[in-house]
């Protein structure tokens, strides 16, 4: 239930962030007569995760997090803290730099550095 719609997820975004993140240009009424929005990060995503879901939740909305260019601080469920550790474990010996992603629990000392 939480490994198979993060990987097919994770998919996705691998395919298609070059044109879910292109400028599109948008008619406008007024002179120059279009827009080009442009999205730029946000800088750094907060995400608070549920105890039910505590690595597709969260996971899945990194993902798209980190895609964009923002980094990501997790704050899980108290009766889950050890999902969020494992799981920056394993981002960052998949090559993601240190500290793009950290999580924190109530209490706690941020574990992204």
């Amino acid at each position: 239930m939480e490994v198979l719609p993060v990987a097919d997820a994770v998919h996705w975004y691998a395919n298609h962030a070059q044109k879910a993140l292109a400028d599109e240009k948008t008619p406008a009424s007024v002179p120059p007569q279009e827009v080009v929005p442009a999205l730029l990060p946000a800088g750094v995503i907060g995400i608070i995760s549920p105890w039910n879901y505590p690595f597709s939740i969260p996971v899945r909305r990194r993902a798209a997090a980190l895609m964009a260019g923002n980094a990501v601080v997790v704050k899980p469920s108290e009766f889950t803290p050890i999902v969020m550790e494992k799981t920056r474990a394993l981002l960052e010996e998949a090559g993601l730099p240190r500290g793009l992603f950290g999580w924190c629990r109530a209490g706690a000392k941020w574990a992204g550095s």
